[in-house]
């Protein structure tokens, strides 16, 4: 960042052609006005020792003002309730989200479910899926990982359906949305 605003800062005296001020006897010289090397050098020199005292002070600051965000993690939910989001979610009943993206296919409001299957890919496979296989081991954590890529993908074979205006295809990959969601849960038996 340092070298950006020095770079800058001598382009612009270059490209203005700034000379030094001359005030009587003494030599002042504001920032943009830096002509030679050893000038461009001493400012530099400046900005690098304040740039790097103000990030130590910001640093110190916030470690001993806030000292829990340093050691802070974000704790995954358990498995259980993943999978169990995911049984709700394949729950005919109870399933929010593939009720409304069937109802969405049915009514052909393609722009609804064109921006629902990115907030879905987002927020179901972000907060739930990746959660999940995170806390897996081995075989099974590849399976998930694969598992959630492929709902990934069918997720957007279904926007891409939406945007096209397609009701066949989109039903398709619905249904193969449900398949990934269902091959997950599969997996509960083998963690």
């Amino acid at each position: 960042l340092m070298r950006v605003v020095l770079i800058l800062t001598t382009v612009v005296c270059h490209l203005f052609a700034f000379k030094p001020i001359v005030f009587r006897n003494s030599y002042v010289r504001p920032v943009y006005c830096i002509s030679d090397s050893s000038d461009r050098k001493a400012f530099s020199d400046s900005i690098t020792k304040h740039f790097s005292k103000t990030i130590i002070s910001f640093t110190i600051l916030t470690t001993s003002v806030f000292p829990f965000a340093v050691y802070a993690k974000s704790e995954l939910p358990s498995v259980e309730k993943c999978f169990g989001a995911i049984e709700k979610e394949l729950d005919p009943t109870r399933g929010e989200s593939l009720q409304r993206i069937g109802a969405d296919i049915q009514n052909d409001n393609w722009d609804d479910l064109k921006l629902f299957t990115r907030e879905y890919d987002a927020g179901f496979r972000g907060g739930v899926l990746k959660n999940a296989w995170k806390q897996f081991e081995g075989d099974v954590q590849k399976s998930g990982i694969e598992i959630t890529n492929s709902f990934t993908f069918d997720l957007i074979a279904l926007n891409k359906a939406a945007r096209n205006k397609d009701p066949v295809e989109a039903k398709r990959r619905l249904e193969d949305v449900r398949a990934d969601l269902q091959n997950f849960l599969d997996l509960k038996s083998k963690i």
